[in-house]
């Protein structure tokens, strides 16, 4: 939930008022190290915003980051880490990028640790390549009012370019998070379209709403819609989305949640558990969950998962997973299996545990 509640408040900082094109930010992966450890950097920029994920080579666990552009300029940028667990401990990033070169500068595991250089290059070498596009706006549902509430827009994601048989699949699994069941070629207008809409759906909801109403519960009336589609690893036969979202429509809080995806571009098809492992090992991926569950959380063995704020003293494993070639994920909303307090609970399991019980095909592509 942080991460989510942090990239909206990001956004709110940069609305713009309607317009009449969506807009172009980038992608770009840097790979080099943290010190002397190898790492992959997987960043978007939409305006003087950032968001991403990040992981070491050896682990290959993804791991959110968000930041923005600092006073000192555009491209010096400060990102903020979200380990899964480590509540309050923010990783930091001090990065000087450069999209034809690479980036450079500090990473520090929290705010007062000691800081390790950073350097890392543009990675060229991935396909499909992916250009990054958003859009964002903002209407007052009563102008006239000194204090009106609005509503608040913004979408963006990552589009392939080419016009091979992998991109264009790729294309219909990013547009099926927008809910688009025909995939266009340029997902710019697509993006503008469901802004307007949602904007224009505002006000007609509202009309009749008397003005007496709207000021004595001016949040009653505000509405927030957040989703953007990042990538969180690429690889030539995995690649897993991220599409986060957030909403707000008036209630005590708002809700954000991400929803994964692992796909094969040159197969041209969508993981199913199944084709990752056998029929013992998705028997024991419960047991793996919640051991993984204590390891990030650092809670004992023997203690009971609802002492960690879980609902019950299990975790069952869903459809909710994203890929890397050394591990699985698995995310959990906010309610699934833990109260709103704690946020999205993301629990990942290195393949080094389970590589007895992985399908024997897929065993084979992960070490290619």
């Amino acid at each position: 939930m942080r991460k989510i509640q942090l990239l909206v408040a990001f956004g709110l900082l940069f609305l713009l008022p309607q317009t009449s094109r969506s807009q172009s930010g980038w992608f770009k992966t840097f790979t080099g190290q943290i010190d002397k450890y190898p790492f992959t950097l997987h960043l978007h920029k939409a305006g003087s915003s950032y968001s991403g994920f990040y992981y070491y080579q050896r682990i290959q666990q993804p791991i959110y980051v968000s930041g923005e552009d600092t006073s000192a300029g555009p491209g010096v940028i400060s990102l903020l880490a979200f380990v899964p667990g480590a509540v309050d401990m923010n990783e930091r990033f001090e990065i000087k990028a450069d999209t034809l070169t690479g980036l450079s500068g500090q990473w520090k595991s929290h705010a007062d640790s000691a800081a390790k250089t950073v350097i890392a290059a543009v990675n060229r070498d991935l396909s499909p390549r992916f250009d990054f596009v958003y859009t964002m706006g903002d209407t007052p549902l009563r102008p006239k009012l000194a204090e009106s509430p609005q509503a608040s827009y913004y979408a963006a994601t990552v589009w392939p370019s080419g016009n091979s048989a992998a991109t264009q699949f790729v294309r219909r699994q990013v547009a099926s998070f927008f809910d688009l069941k025909i995939a266009p070629v340029a997902i710019g207008a697509s993006l503008l379209q469901l802004r307007n809409h949602f904007l224009t759906d505002y006000k007609k909801d509202f009309r009749d709403v008397p003005d007496s109403d709207i000021v004595s519960f001016p949040s009653g009336y505000t509405m927030t819609q957040d989703q953007s589609v990042l990538i969180m690893y690429q690889h030539a036969q995995i690649l897993s989305l991220a599409s986060t979202s957030y909403s707000y429509t008036g209630g005590a809080h708002g809700f954000g949640a991400t929803q994964y995806v692992a796909i094969n571009p040159l197969s041209q098809k969508k993981y199913k558990i199944t084709d990752v492992l056998l029929p013992a090992g998705r028997a024991a991926l419960r047991s793996y969950l919640e051991k993984w569950f204590r390891i990030q959380y650092k809670l004992a063995r023997n203690s009971s998962l609802e002492e960690a704020g879980l609902f019950e003293n299990k975790i069952e494993p869903n459809n909710n997973f994203y890929l890397t070639a050394k591990g699985i994920g698995f995310g959990y909303a906010p309610y699934e299996i833990g109260p709103y307090a704690m946020g999205e609970i993301n629990i990942f399991i290195p393949f080094s545990e389970l590589k007895t019980h992985l399908q024997p095909a897929f065993a084979k592509l992960i070490a290619q």
